[in-house]
This record gives C-alpha cells, structure tokens and sequence, in this order.
C-alpha cells in the first residue's frame, strides 16, 4: 500500500492533550466514552498514538502513565500529506496544542511506518503489541550513523550482531565489512562468507604504526627517562621513513605518514644518534631503546608485526587483504 493511500482518519478516539512541551505531551484519556479494548490498548507503555497538526498527524509513544488517565507520550513521527509527498519523516515540524483530539494509530498506520516496502531494509523483529507486523531497518541510513546494540549479560547481544550482518550482506553481497573480535567469538558466526584472521595468517606491518603507537610499543608507560626516550624515537623514525620511501618527496613525509620503511633504518639512525660525542641525551635512552627492539623481536607474540617481509608490502595491498577487493563471496572479515 501506498503511504499516500493511507485514510488518517480511522483510530478510535482516545481523549485530548492535556500539556505540551518541548520533550512531549501529556494526553488526557476519556475513560467514560472509549471501549474497553481501546482503552485498554492505549494505556499501555510502549502504544502508539497520533494527533492531527494543521494538514499533517503527529505520532507519538506512550512512555509513562499516571494516576487520573494522564499519560506521558514522546513525539515520534510525522505524517504529512501534502508538503511531505504523503509520506512519514523522522522529527516533529509543529507541535500539537492542548485541546486537540488523540486517536488511536491503526494496523495500517504501524505497517507503514515500522514496515515501509523498500528494497534493502532488514527485519529485525515485531512491532509491539502486534504479532505480524515487522520491524525494519533501512540498510542505508542505518549504516550511515553510530549506533549500539545494548543489554545486560546473557541477553543475545552477540548474536543480535551476527543475524544483523547476515541480513545485511544477503541483500548486499559485495559488502566490506570489518568485526573487531576481541573475545573471539564471531569466526565460526560466518564460517561461509566470512575470513578470520588471527595472527598465524595475517601479518600487520609495524610500519603502519603512528607515533603514539610506536611510543606504546617501544617505551613503558613508566619507565625512567621516557621523555628522553620519546624524543630520540621521533627523530629516528622520522629518518628512517624518509629513507626507506622514494615515492613521496621527503618534506611530504612525517612520523606518522604511514609508508613502509626499515627497520634496519631506525636502528641504524639510533646507533647514529648515540655514537655522537656532543649528543646533549645520556646513552640509558638509547640502550633501552635497542633493548626493547631486542625483546620485540625475539617475542613470538610480535611476528606478525616484525617479518623482514613486510616492508615489502603496501598500505593498499593491507587494506585489500583485509577487505578484500573483490570479496569473492566472503565480504566480512573478523579479526582476532
């Protein structure tokens, strides 16, 4: 059915707005006129109603009730047949005023808002109180903002996750996507199009690595002297990556521009630094520098950083490793 076909007339009458402001209303129901059900219905938290404004209708949540048939509603939706094009649009454009009449939203109206028939949309459950009516998302404006998937312990957030990337790449095939796994969880959610990586088969170049990120690796957080050490990394990196990189010219280039380079190089410009007589550092910095690097690279947890093949690699040629392009079938990746 089309949105514009949809008759706003039809609801029961459910009683009249007793306040508005700027966060909702409080709607007034009229206990003596209005049928049980109705009433019955309306009275529950979590119902939708609505409420004509000039040529458009408001709908609106139940989110709290009170004694004396006053419940409190939260502006939703708005339904506007003529500027809109009849359709619905998210946010409220006029607010209602006190003394305007609430209906109750029908079957018709909570199928086209909750269920619009567009292609990629996603069901994701039932709308409340019906049992048919599904609740959709739209792939695309979906994936175009933050969101969270939230509850308590226990409660499916992880499969919550795995069913809505399902839904997803069934209508969008060629998708890339990318699942942070840090308690590992979600290799076998996708063991037909998805590729797990760990670090037995993917290495992550240490090149790739902003300064921060090299201070994270190759300085303790409180060790002695990391002012010292801190300063004497930035330099060395910083020759290091220009000397290793031709493609960019060398004033483009800075610590954090993430091109391969030696690390031979940085070494090399450390054992540079520290040899000189008129260096204003002591050598404790240097010395724990090529410490650190000696403990780095003869720990099996940091291979897949430190493979003398590595520099060989690109950041395109991670990227597509990663996301694969094309993704021949398996577009997400979950990473250990």
């Amino acid at each position: 059915m089309n949105v514009a076909d949809v008759d706003m007339s039809d609801g029961a009458l459910l009683g009249e707005i007793s306040s508005v402001t700027s966060g909702g209303m409080k709607v007034r129901l009229h206990a003596d006129t209005v049928s049980n059900e109705a009433l019955s219905a309306a009275s529950r938290i979590g119902q939708i109603i609505k409420t004509p404004v000039e040529d458009a209708w408001v709908f609106a949540t139940i989110r709290s009730m009170a004694e004396g048939r006053d419940n409190s509603v939260e502006l939703v939706v708005e339904y506007n047949g003529q500027s809109a094009g009849g359709k619905f649009t998210r946010g409220v454009t006029y607010y209602p005023f006190p003394g305007a009449s609430v209906y109750q939203a029908t079957y018709v109206n909570l199928s086209e808002i909750f269920a619009p028939q567009r292609s990629e949309s996603i069901r994701i459950g039932t709308v409340v109180p019906t049992e048919d009516i599904a609740a959709s998302l739209l792939i695309e404006p979906f994936l175009s903002k933050h969101f969270a998937i939230l509850g308590s312990r226990g409660t499916g957030k992880s499969c919550t996750v795995a069913l809505t990337l399902h839904s997803i790449v069934q209508q969008l095939p060629n998708a890339h996507v990318v699942v942070l796994d840090p308690h590992n969880e979600y290799a076998e959610a996708f063991p037909d199009n998805g590729v797990h990586f760990n670090t037995e088969n993917l290495d992550l170049p240490y090149w790739l690595m902003n300064l921060d990120e090299h201070y994270e690796l190759f300085i303790s957080r409180h060790s002695e002297g990391r002012d010292a050490q801190q300063d004497v990394l930035k330099r060395c990196l910083l020759e290091a990556r220009k000397k290793s990189h031709t493609g960019i010219h060398r004033s483009r280039i800075t610590v954090d521009t993430p091109v391969p380079y030696k690390i031979s190089d940085m070494m090399a410009a450390l054992d540079a630094e520290g040899g000189k007589l008129d260096k204003a550092e002591d050598a404790k910095p240097f010395m724990k520098l090529k410490a650190k690097y000696e403990e780095l690279r003869s720990d099996q947890r940091y291979a897949f950083m430190f493979s003398g093949l590595l520099v060989q690699d690109s950041l395109a040629s991670v990227l597509s490793r990663i996301l694969r392009f094309p993704v021949s079938g398996k577009p997400i990746s979950t990473l250990d």
